[in-house]
Order: C-alpha cells, then sequence, then structure tokens
C-alpha cells in the first residue's frame, strides 16, 4: 500500500491455498508480504485479463469481498498556454486530479468497513487507506489499485421492495488524495477466517416511525446520504488535504395501499396544513434490515426528525384492477447506520 505522505508503493500480497471457495473468500483476507511475489509487481499494472473478482482492503487489513469497482484514475490537467507566437496552442500538463471511487458492498465485510460508514453518518468522517485488489475467477491477483487519505462522499442504501428478488448492495463514493495502480503479483487470496456472507435482499425489511401505523409499507426509495469533501492547503508533502464538510440527507418517501395509510394522512393534516409543525411535532423512525429468515437483523438506520410535507395517490389507470396505492414524502434532518451483523474483526 501506498505511502500516504510520499506517494511510494509498498507492495502487498493476498495468499491463499488452492481450492478456496468463493464463500470462504467472502470472508475477507489481508496482505502480508511473502514468498511467491511475481516480478515487477511494483511496476504500473498492465492487466490483460479479465477480472473475477474485487477484494477490498482498509487500513492495511482484508475487508472481504465487493461487488464492483470503477474510478480511481489519476487525470493530469491539460493546461492551454496563451501568448505564443504559434499557429497552434500549446499545451501542457499541470496538477493532477484524482477520480472518485464507486463500488458496491454487501454483508460480511471488515468492521472497519461498516464503523466508516457509521463515522460518516455521524458528522465524523475520518480519512482512510487501502486497495482494492482486482484477480481472476481462480482468485489470482491480477492487479491492485492503492487508495491514500479517502474521504467516503456518498453512501446510497438500497431501494426497499416487498416483492423483490435481487441482491441488495450498498453503493459508496470515496474521494481520495492520491491512487496508484500496480501489477499483480500471481498469488491467490487466502481465507483467515471471519463472517459469513448473508444473502441481503430488498424484500426483508422491518420499518417503523413512532405514533404512525406502517405495517402495510411495501416499498422504500433509496437513501443516497452525502459529505462534501473541502480541500484545503497543507505544509507537509502532500499539496491537498481533504477534509469532511457538511453533511446532506436525503427524503424519506414510501410507499402503502391507500386504505392502510389512514395515520399519514392524519399527520399530512395536522404538520402541513394544520401548521403544527414544531419539532415536538416531527418523529423518529427507523429501518432495519432482514437477513433471509426475516429475524436476523443485518444493519439499521435510524431516522431522526422526520417531517410529512406530502402524500399523494399513485397514477391510476382506467379499466385496470389494481391496488390503490399512495406515495408519503418526509424529510430528515439527519440519520444514524448501525451493523448488526458479523464482521471481519
Amino acid at each position: 500500500m501506498e505511502d500516504s505522505t510520499r506517494g511510494r508503493a509498498t507492495r502487498g500480497r493476498f495468499l491463499s491455498a488452492a481450492g478456496v471457495t468463493g464463500a470462504a473468500l467472502a470472508a475477507g483476507a489481508w496482505r502480508t508480504d511473502g514468498a511467491g511475489a511475481a516480478p515487477g509487481a511494483s511496476k504500473p499494472a498492465r492487466p490483460s485479463h479479465a477480472a473475477g473478482h474485487f477484494a477490498l482492503e482498509l487500513d492495511g487489513k482484508g475487508a472481504g469481498l465487493v461487488e464492483s469497482v470503477e474510478g480511481g484514475a489519476a487525470v493530469g490537467t491539460v493546461v492551454r498556454e496563451l501568448g505564443r507566437n504559434t499557429y497552434y496552442q500549446k499545451k501542457h500538463i499541470g496538477n493532477v486530479k484524482y477520480e472518485e471511487i464507486s463500488f458496491q458492498a454487501g454483508t460480511g465485510l471488515g468492521k472497519a468497513f461498516y464503523d466508516w460508514v457509521s463515522e460518516m453518518l455521524s458528522g465524523r468522517g475520518s480519512r482512510r487507506s487501502g486497495a482494492f485488489v482486482w484477480t481472476d475467477f481462480n482468485y489470482k491477483e491480477l492487479s491492485t489499485m492503492s487508495f491514500q487519505q479517502a474521504l467516503l462522499t456518498a453512501v446510497t442504501f438500497p431501494a426497499l421492495d416487498a416483492g423483490a428478488k435481487e441482491t441488495a448492495y450498498l453503493t459508496v463514493e470515496v474521494a481520495p488524495e492520491t491512487t496508484r495502480i500496480l501489477s499483480g503479483s500471481g498469488a491467490t487470496l487466502k481465507q483467515v477466517g471471519g463472517a459469513k456472507q448473508k444473502m441481503w435482499s430488498p424484500a426483508n425489511f422491518r420499518f417503523g416511525i413512532k405514533g404512525i401505523d406502517t405495517s402495510k409499507v411495501s416499498k422504500i426509495d433509496a437513501l443516497t446520504v452525502k459529505q462534501t469533501a473541502a480541500t484545503g492547503e497543507t505544509g507537509e508533502n502532500r499539496d491537498v488535504e481533504l477534509e469532511p464538510g457538511k453533511i446532506e440527507f436525503p427524503n424519506l418517501a414510501i410507499m402503502l395501499p391507500e386504505s392502510n395509510a389512514g395515520s399519514f394522512y392524519d399527520w399530512h393534516e395536522d404538520f402541513v396544513i394544520g401548521g403544527n409543525s414544531s419539532d415536538e411535532s416531527e418523529r423518529n423512525g427507523e429501518i432495519v434490515y432482514l437477513a433471509s429468515d426475516q429475524k436476523t437483523e443485518l444493519a439499521r438506520l435510524d431516522l431522526f426528525n422526520l417531517g410529512i410535507f406530502k402524500i399523494a395517490p399513485e397514477k391510476q389507470e382506467a379499466n385496470v384492477e389494481q391496488i390503490r396505492r399512495v406515495k408519503a414524502e418526509m424529510y430528515c434532518e439527519r440519520m444514524s447506520f448501525t451493523w448488526l451483523g458479523e464482521t471481519i474483526a
């Protein structure tokens, strides 16, 4: 992993015994220097094979497998020179910028990852260094992208739907101060114990708002929490240092049958039309993400100071037999995230 203050890369390896399974690898791995390193492992990568798996490392420890990764490129700013006596415009490279990295993560990752998300939502955003390791389908390392002093800038909690069949993932965006892509060692990932991946479905959730009947809520829109990454000059070797800024919490939008929406209509009548919208009239709520048994709690998102501002029926079509549903929308002042499932220590 690169030294964040000097931009130098130090090599690490994911090692594994032959025949390790995908489920075992999902429990995590760490990177260690060891025998069997391929020559030139510290050289810039020139991947020639399609990646089969993506492993995340945080703070020097394996954090398990992620679903997808994109971004993180080092981009040179093209500067156009003025005032030169030529028929063409002279250009050169100025500052280097590093693209944000976006990845999708499920269950069974390292504790450091879930703590990072929790800290961001609580306004205590911290910078983390780590790496993504690309492997082939046999878990042999192809290349590594290290990132240094990265801040979380967005976390999207998946849309929930009682009728959904697909797998749910968190979508995470980070802003790194620097990145570096290196050639892989050819070694393979090693299972080192830890948490077991549990199936996370958008259909498995529990939702509640204090004093409101939410028993028939069938859908909740995706929720994206954003954090600005302010830049500041530093006297150290890094030219720019990222600092956490303000947190932007999204509105909450839910769907339920109109026949079961009476308490939402009453709240809207009092809060919006009646004008009783003081802090005391706001409500707290929760979203609990469940495992496939509909009992085991994987994570919870606590919702503070909810205020309803709209409720309206969804679009209806003539001569179509369907349950009439309504959409209720609420602002939310802040949220907190707690991971309740197993993690890699």
